[in-house]
């Protein structure tokens, strides 16, 4: 006599090995066991299940009917806000993504977010918000996929476990690329910094992602903000720095110091150039070795600084967001 445990793990070992036939024979099995329990929760598991061997089939139209039974089924069983109703709620947003509803695959999220903030995890509703930026990056809503991971990174604030580091890594990453293909490249590249700043564990994948990012971005960028020859030592340092890859670390410094651009402005460490002024008054510098970095410019009754200018800098604090003091600028 098989439990109920076993039924709903041959379901899973089923899907495994895409064996459908035996998947359709076991699932038949667990209805039944559900129906004769008659219980809100055994018929909302049989119908999760269903949905989960359904999915997996690619009868998407079938998998979000039977999602929405187990929704219908735990509500029942738990009323609205309980673990299983974000569960049933977010696999609904995964097929729906699948089926091209976008729309609809947000605002499924959006639920799954107010049902995790209701039992108290803003890491978990965050993540639900960040899923739904990535929706929307995937179809072209870039300026709604960055005010949705904002709300995301809102709800993160002052969240410092490793999970809430990894949200706020993903997070940035969807706004980095909502940007990058809105040719928004300066800040594209913020994000990509904000993203790398989270530590590496455990998001080791989509730090990787940044590296191919930053190197893009910023070849980009520094073709408009200085010249070309420290290109490749630049791009090298971020993805030096982007790596969680000690070993692949290591080996970008050699190639760093053995490139011949290295030797360019090796005696001038002070030299940076302009990438951008901040609404805030502070200034987005580029050095080839220091890399993009942030600066004040406390220069007394000067004109405001261009991109393009190159001007020299002191450093106040290195770990600081703002660890730069910009000191001069150089006349060509």
């Amino acid at each position: 006599m098989k439990t109920w445990g076993d039924l709903l793990e041959g379901v899973r070992r089923a899907i495994a090995r895409e064996d459908w036939d035996e998947g359709e024979a076991i699932l038949e099995h667990l209805e039944r066991e559900a129906a004769h329990q008659a219980t809100p929760g055994a018929l909302a598991s049989a119908a999760f299940c269903a949905g989960m061997f359904h999915d997996a089939k690619g009868e998407l139209a079938r998998a979000e009917a039977r999602f929405g039974e187990a929704l219908s089924w735990d509500e029942r069983a738990h009323g609205p806000e309980h673990q299983a109703i974000a569960d049933a709620l977010r696999s609904i947003a995964i097929v729906q993504g699948k089926r091209g509803k976008l729309q609809e695959s947000v605002a499924t999220r959006r639920r799954v977010a107010e049902v995790q903030q209701a039992l108290g995890s803003r890491v978990l509703a965050a993540e639900a918000l960040v899923e739904a930026g990535d929706v929307l990056l995937k179809g072209g809503y870039y300026r709604s996929a960055v005010e949705i991971c904002t709300e995301a990174l809102a709800l993160l604030r002052d969240q410092q476990t490793t999970a809430a580091r990894a949200q706020r890594v993903y997070a940035y990453l969807v706004q980095s690329e909502c940007m990058r293909a809105s040719d928004l490249l300066p800040e594209a590249c913020d994000r990509v910094i904000l993203a790398t700043a989270q530590g590496h564990a455990p998001v080791d994948e989509p730090l990787r992602k940044a590296i191919a990012v930053a190197w893009d971005l910023l070849a980009r960028l520094a073709r408009l903000t200085w010249r070309d020859e420290g290109l490749a030592v630049l791009a090298l340092a971020v993805a030096r720095d982007l790596t969680p890859d000690r070993a692949l670390a290591e080996r970008l410094a050699r190639q760093i110091a053995e490139s011949p651009e290295a030797e360019l402005g090796r005696d001038r460490v002070d030299g940076y150039v302009v990438s951008r002024r901040l609404q805030s008054g502070e200034v987005q510098l580029v050095h080839p070795h220091e890399g993009l970095c942030y600066a004040l410019d406390e220069r007394e009754g000067a004109p405001p600084l261009a991109r393009g200018d190159r001007v020299t800098a002191t450093v106040v604090d290195r770990a600081a967001a703002v660890g730069y003091r910009i000191t001069g600028v150089e006349l060509e």
